[in-house]
């Protein structure tokens, strides 16, 4: 192995509890698991996995499934991490489009069935489900107990030479270059559309995994961050989450992945906060000796203190957007002040303008509309009783009784809202 090929990789990946399952009493449906490998006393080879447990009412035991999952994502990427560097490149994309899938599903599923054995589907969970979907989802799990479990996986392998990445269902997968050029390398999946996304749980998901391989020493980036859809959902543009990657590698080559590291948590939790509200889950792998080639000239960069406003914080030509925004808003407040005010005093003027002398209001002496006689007593204006109605045959018939109005908008029983929409139905896929 050449002096240029040995490039210790190192990985860090923090996971984060949103801020509505905070305020809801939700568990974090997160996870992520990484680990490196030693090889003459550096840690050539890095591995990382994040997933993201369905929020669907019907994969009540994603968070299972999640932590299930990023842990035979290791199991597996270990287990032919070395193997895998003394492929040929073909050997590799292979490897990583068929086998890998398949290896990491069939654990998977072996591992929900074993959980399922120790730790049967409570009373109370199919009682929660049928409230929440009816019988129609407690039909589908019962069917295929595995859709509680559901969950995304995004997956990476890297070593001194090549870098494997593995994608199943939403997320993102951003790589870095030295020079901070921003990139996704695995292909997008166009079925994933709204809350539609494929699942680990899916019947065939193998196929279902989407993978590439970097083979080119050349072409390795810098820094890889695998991240949860929440991460990318807290931004407005994809162009200000996209700049988020390459404001870490110019943080993590002054400060020291350890530095970003103790303030990663910080990072997506302010994320969540001021964005999705989602659990966000990151791990990043950075390839010491990658320093970037171009780095900002803006006198000693951040600091660790401030890498939580940072990184999550929009970009400059986003903050100039919002603060024009708000400064329109004032106007067009004070502007309908105004409009309010100028239109009160037209209508006052109006009705002032409008209104008869006194000279000209009639004496109010006598109820208005009845003249009164000039003697004699007033008459009454008590309400005669109605005359009665006579039937066909002659009879005298009382008049029958008014229906009761309706009810008031108060007292009229408020119709049913419509369930929340846990998920979007597709034909190719089904919701999760």
């Amino acid at each position: 192995m050449s002096a240029e090929a040995v490039t210790p990789w190192q990985v860090v990946g923090r996971s984060v509890r949103g801020a509505t399952h905070l305020r809801d009493g939700l568990p974090n449906q997160d996870a992520v698991a990484h680990r490196t490998i030693v090889e003459g006393g550096q840690p050539a080879l890095a591995i990382a996995a994040v997933a993201d447990g369905h929020g669907g009412r019907r994969h009540f035991r994603s968070a299972d499934g999640a932590r299930m999952a990023v842990e035979v994502a290791l199991q597996v990427l270990c287990s032919m991490a070395t193997h895998f560097e003394q492929l040929s490149p073909a050997d590799r994309s292979e490897l990583a489009a068929a086998q890998v899938p398949m290896a990491i599903v069939s654990a998977w599923t072996d591992a929900v069935r074993r959980h399922l054995a120790t730790c049967p589907i409570s009373d109370e969970e199919w009682l929660a489900l049928d409230a929440a979907e009816g019988s129609e989802g407690s039909a589908a799990v019962r069917a295929d107990p595995l859709l509680a479990y559901g969950a995304t996986l995004l997956a990476a392998l890297t070593t001194p030479n090549s870098v494997a990445l593995w994608q199943l269902g939403d997320g993102d997968v951003l790589a870095v270059s030295p020079d901070g050029s921003v990139n996704r390398p695995v292909a997008t999946d166009e079925r994933l559309l709204g809350n539609l996304t494929t699942s680990i749980c899916r019947p065939g998901a193998e196929a279902d995994f989407r993978s590439v391989v970097l083979s080119s020493h050349s072409a390795l980036p810098a820094l890889l961050m695998l991240s949860t859809d929440g991460y990318a959902n807290s931004f407005r543009t994809d162009a200000d989450f996209l700049k988020v990657g390459a404001d870490l590698l110019e943080l993590i080559s002054k400060h020291g992945l350890s530095a970003i590291d103790a303030r990663l948590g910080g990072i997506l939790e302010d994320a969540s906060a001021n964005g999705s509200g989602d659990d966000i889950t990151a791990a990043l792998l950075y390839r010491s000796g990658s320093e970037p080639s171009v780095l900002s000239t803006s006198g000693g960069g951040w600091p660790p203190a401030e890498l939580a406003v940072a990184a999550a914080a929009p970009s400059d030509g986003g903050q100039a957007l919002a603060a024009a925004q708000r400064r329109i808003a004032r106007l067009r407040s004070v502007i309908v002040v105004l409009l309010v005010v100028l239109l009160a005093g037209a209508l006052w003027w109006s009705r002032d303008r409008s209104r008869p002398k006194s000279a000209d209001l009639p004496a109010l002496g006598a109820p208005i509309g009845w003249d009164a006689p000039a003697s004699g007593p007033k008459p009454s204006f008590e309400a005669a009783e109605p005359a009665p109605v006579v039937s066909p045959q002659g009879a005298a018939k009382p008049l029958a009784a008014k229906p009761k109005p309706a009810a008031s908008a108060a007292s009229r029983p408020k119709p049913a809202t419509a369930p929340a929409t846990t998920s979007k139905p597709a034909p190719e896929l089904p919701p999760y």
